[in-house]
């Protein structure tokens, strides 16, 4: 997955980017805190264009309550 996100398309094709990988379970819980007051405030909006969003709003749901679980959580930096 990182190879992958090395090959992306960059400003002037440099693919100067580097990611975070976080796996400790007490930084991921300190992540899933903060993820789940963004999906709050995204999903309180998702009325405002469902059934378009409907499939997105599932998703976000299930990672809100899982992200924990996450073996792995990549951030691009």
């Amino acid at each position: 997955m990182i190879d992958a996100a090395n090959q992306d398309p960059t400003g002037s094709n440099k693919q100067n980017t580097s990611q975070i990988i976080v796996r400790d379970d007490e930084q991921k819980k300190k992540l899933g805190e903060l993820n789940r007051i963004a999906v709050n405030g995204y999903i309180d909006t998702a009325g405002l264009s469902a059934p378009e969003r409907a499939g997105i709003v599932k998703a976000v749901k299930w990672q809100r309550h899982h992200f924990d679980a996450i073996p792995a959580i990549l951030i691009p930096s």
